[in-house]
């Protein structure tokens, strides 16, 4: 089975419809998606909407979690406060009842995908780093393990014999024997870097190939939904640094 998974959308309908459309110029059989569909963004309508048509496999994100009422406001900044009271006015009940629907983890055969954390997946907290990785692999059992949150693509690799564990670049690679791996796909909407690319990953179970992908997107389109839409702006939240 070859799956695309991508992550923290962030109701950026652009970048998400830059990665669909590489998801199936590519044929990939199956698409995960992490949560995070809403939330900072201009059309978390829209976004909820294509990932809905186009996806059949969803985890929460913490941002998801905060608009069915699963998290409280006082997690986040007094920004990033701002813009999700912005985001609760745009969604309807329709919108909320399938946000509800969602669980907090997937199973697979030797799959394993959450939001955030492995050991507490309601506590939406972050794998950032090997030392935040090294405890979070004893939490499950599966080789392939898929995490998003952080909106940093990379991967970290478990030494069974040694119990080492180490990072990885978002570099393609193919899982060693031996070895189990926490992979993060990175962002389809705010990757957090300078250049505007929509972020997402893909693992087939059988060549146990991971392969990260960096895509453009319009982004002049998602400038102008940020005006349309009248969203509450920031240095923080505004389009990103460098867009």
């Amino acid at each position: 089975m070859h799956y695309a998974i991508i992550s923290d959308l962030h109701a950026n309908l652009q970048g998400l419809q830059a990665v669909l459309a590489d998801i199936r110029r590519r044929q990939i059989d199956t698409l995960v998606c992490l949560g995070d569909i809403i939330g900072y963004g201009p059309q978390p309508i829209e976004t909820l909407a294509l990932c809905r048509r186009e996806c059949h496999n969803f985890v929460l994100g913490n941002h998801d979690a905060i608009a069915i009422g699963l998290l409280d406001f006082t997690v986040f900044n007094e920004d990033a406060q701002r813009s999700a009271r912005w985001t609760l006015k745009q969604l309807g009940e329709p919108e909320v009842s399938f946000l509800k629907e969602m669980s907090l983890m997937l199973e697979g055969e030797d799959l394993f995908f959450s939001h955030a954390t492995l050991s507490d997946p309601a506590a939406f907290g972050y794998i950032d780093s090997a030392e935040e990785a090294a405890p979070e692999f004893a939490a499950r059992q599966e080789r392939a393990i898929f995490v998003g949150h952080t909106h940093h693509a990379k991967a970290f690799e478990l030494d069974e014999e040694t119990s080492l564990v180490r990072e990885l670049p978002p570099e393609n690679f193919r899982m060693a024997e031996g070895c189990r791996y926490i992979i993060n796909p990175g962002s389809v909407g705010d990757p957090r870097t300078r250049e505007p690319l929509a972020r997402y990953a893909s693992y087939h179970s059988d060549t146990k190939l991971v392969r990260f992908y960096e895509l453009p997107f319009d982004v002049d389109s998602y400038r102008v939904a940020w005006r349309r839409s009248k969203k509450p702006l920031s240095a923080v939240l505004s389009p990103m640094p460098g867009w």
